[in-house]
C-alpha cells in the first residue's frame, strides 16, 4: 500500500503548492516594466502639437530627463522618477520651458536644442541643452548660431554659464553635445565643427588648429561622445565610394586629428557597396571598449522605404571588428517598409540593442528594438525573435536615444529605457533585459 499512496500524496501536495502559493511574475527579456508607471509606458504631452524628443539622459539616481522640442516653448526638460512619476522637485510640475522658436517668422531669434548631456560640478548634476540659433538679418535671411544653455539640478537657469545660464555663440550649430574629462564642453553640427567651452561657457581658444575653439570632424556630424581618456568620437556621415557611408573619426583631446584611429583618423562601414546610402546617428561604448554605432543604410537608388537598421562595431582602434557578425556590421528590417535606426546602448553582458522607429503599416510609425548578442547574431531571447515593436499611443513615433539603466532594486539587473516622442506627446518606456527573477 505504501508503494502507491506516498507518491500519490507528494503528487497531491506539490500540486497544491503550485496552485496556492504566489508566483513570481514572469518578465521576459524585452517585456514592458511595470514597476515603470504601472504599465512601463509614460505618455506627456508638454503641450502643443505632439513632440519630438531628441535627446536623454539617466541621472546617478536612476531618474530620466528628455529634451523635448515642441511647438509651445521649443526647449522642454522633462524628468521622471525611478517610478515614472514627473519630479515635483525639478522645474514646474518636473517640467523646464525654455523659449528657443515660439516666433515662426524671422521676426525674432528662434531654434531648434538637438542634444543634452550631464556636467557634475561640486557633486552636482548639471543639465547641458545645445543646440542651433537663428538670428535675423534683414527680412529673409537669417545667421545661424551655436547656443548651449546649462541648468542647475532644480531646472533653474544656472548663474555660472554665460548670462542668465546661456551662450550664444557665432560658431558652426550643435547636434550633439558631450563632456571631457576635465569637465569642458564639446559640441558637434552637421558641418562637422566640434567646438569646445569652458566650465563657465567661455570659448576655449586652446581647442584645435585655429585658435578659436573649433576645430574640424572629417565628417557630418551627428552625434558626440568622449571616452575617459578624452579621445573625442565623432558619428556620421561621409562621402566614400561614390556614395555616402556611415562613419566615425576621432580626435585628441586637444581637438587634432587622432591619426592612429582607423585610416587616418576616420573609419568607414560600407553596407551595400558602391552608390549607396548610410548613416550614423548614435555612438557608445560597450563595457569592452568597443565602439557601437547605429543608423540606416539602403542601396543605390532605393526609397526610403527600403532603409534598414544598420548597426556596427568597431574595436577601439577603429577597425570593423569581424567578431561581431563575420563582418562587424549588421542590418534589419521589422516589416519590410521604411525603418529609421536612431539609438544604440550595450548591456553589461555585452550585446547590443538598437532602438528607433519602424512603419508597422503606410502611415503607422511605432517605436522598434532589436537586440544582438555579443557574436553579432540575432537574440531570440529578446521579445519575439529578437524584436519589439511597442506602440506609445499615437500613429507617428520616433526614438532618438535608448540607455542602459542598472536598477538596484533588482540586484543591478540591467533594464532599458527608450526616450521618443510623436503625435501622442513625450514618451518614456522601460523594458526587462531578462527575468529578473531568473
Amino acid at each position: 500500500m505504501s508503494r502507491t499512496i506516498f507518491p500519490n500524496l507528494f503528487f497531491v501536495l506539490a500540486l497544491l503548492l503550485v496552485l496556492f502559493l504566489p508566483s513570481r511574475p514572469m518578465a521576459q527579456g524585452g517585456s514592458l516594466d511595470t514597476s515603470f508607471n504601472v504599465t512601463g509606458i509614460q505618455v506627456l504631452n508638454p503641450g502643443g502639437s505632439g513632440a519630438q524628443q531628441n535627446d536623454g539622459v539617466i541621472q546617478s539616481d536612476g531618474k530620466a530627463v528628455s529634451l523635448v522640442d515642441d511647438s509651445i516653448s521649443g526647449a522642454t526638460l522633462i524628468r521622471v522618477n525611478v517610478d515614472g512619476s514627473l519630479d515635483s522637485a525639478f522645474g514646474v510640475g518636473g517640467i523646464v520651458r525654455t523659449n528657443w522658436h515660439t516666433e515662426s517668422s524671422l521676426a525674432l531669434p528662434r531654434g531648434f536644442p538637438y542634444g543634452l548631456a550631464i556636467q557634475v560640478i561640486g557633486g552636482e548634476e548639471r543639465l547641458v541643452v545645445a543646440g542651433i540659433w537663428y538670428i535675423p538679418q534683414g527680412k529673409r535671411s537669417s545667421a545661424q548660431m551655436l547656443r548651449v544653455d546649462r541648468y542647475l539640478s532644480n531646472g533653474r537657469p544656472d548663474p555660472d554659464f554665460g548670462t542668465n545660464g546661456s551662450v550664444v555663440v557665432n560658431k558652426p550649430h550643435a547636434r550633439a553635445v558631450a563632456l571631457q574629462p576635465d569637465n569642458k564642453i564639446v559640441t558637434v553640427g552637421g558641418q562637422g565643427d566640434v567646438v569646445r567651452f569652458n566650465v563657465d561657457g567661455s570659448i576655449d581658444n586652446a581647442f584645435g588648429g585655429r585658435g578659436d575653439g573649433t576645430t574640424g570632424s572629417g565628417i557630418e556630424g551627428w552625434k558626440i561622445l568622449v571616452e575617459s581618456t578624452g579621445r573625442i568620437l565623432i558619428a556620421g556621415s561621409c562621402s566614400a565610394n561614390s556614395g555616402t557611408m556611415m562613419c566615425v573619426s576621432a580626435l585628441t583631446p586637444d581637438g587634432s586629428v587622432d591619426a592612429d584611429f582607423g585610416n587616418g583618423g576616420r573609419t568607414v562601414a560600407d553596407f551595400y557597396g558602391r552608390g549607396s546610402f548610410g548613416r550614423a546617428f548614435d555612438i557608445a561604448l560597450d563595457s569592452f571598449g568597443n565602439i557601437l554605432v547605429v543608423g540606416s543604410a539602403r542601396p543605390k537608388g532605393a526609397s526610403l522605404v527600403q532603409n534598414v537598421y544598420a548597426g556596427a562595431r568597431f574595436t577601439p582602434e577603429g577597425d570593423l571588428d569581424p567578431s561581431f557578425n563575420f563582418s562587424g556590421k549588421v542590418t534589419y528590417s521589422f516589416f519590410g517598409l521604411n525603418n529609421t535606426g536612431r539609438a544604440v546602448t550595450a548591456q553589461s553582458d555585452g550585446k547590443v540593442v538598437l532602438g528607433g522607429s519602424t512603419n508597422v503599416a503606410t502611415s503607422v510609425t511605432d517605436f522598434g528594438l532589436i537586440r544582438f548578442n555579443f557574436d553579432g547574431s540575432v537574440d531570440t531571447g529578446f521579445g519575439s525573435g529578437g524584436r519589439v515593436v511597442t506602440d506609445g499611443g499615437g500613429t507617428s513615433e520616433y526614438s532618438w536615444k535608448i540607455k542602459t539603466w542598472r536598477d538596484p532594486a533588482c540586484g543591478l539587473c540591467d533594464k532599458i529605457v527608450l526616450f521618443g516622442g510623436g503625435s501622442a506627446g513625450a514618451v518614456f518606456i522601460r523594458y526587462y533585459t531578462a527575468d529578473p527573477n531568473q
